[in-house]
């Protein structure tokens, strides 16, 4: 499903915003579609009450947060939302 709706803003990408960018948001967005479908094998932490839950998130955040910032540094996104945003953006410096 993740997948599916990723191919339409690919495509989307690939029209309007260029090659190398829609190429570098694939190849992250094909890295995420593998990583979690392999992550749930391994178990990092058991998020039980007493295992502190809320750093967990914190974590995971800050983690996503670097991701993005990577990505966006080096002329990509993540994919989802940052798609049409970068388009958005690249007409209104234009």
């Amino acid at each position: 499903m993740y997948f599916s709706f990723q191919s339409l803003l690919l495509i989307f990408a690939f029209r309007r915003i260029g090659f190398r960018f829609a190429f570098r948001t694939a190849l992250v967005v094909i890295s995420v579609v593998i990583i979690v479908s392999v992550l749930p094998n391994y178990q990092f932490a058991s998020p039980e009450p007493h295992n502190e839950r809320i750093l967990l998130v914190i974590f995971g955040g800050i983690l996503a947060g670097i991701a993005k910032a990577v990505a966006f540094r080096n002329g990509s996104s993540t994919g989802d939302e940052d798609i049409p945003l970068n388009w958005k953006y690249s007409q209104i410096i234009r």
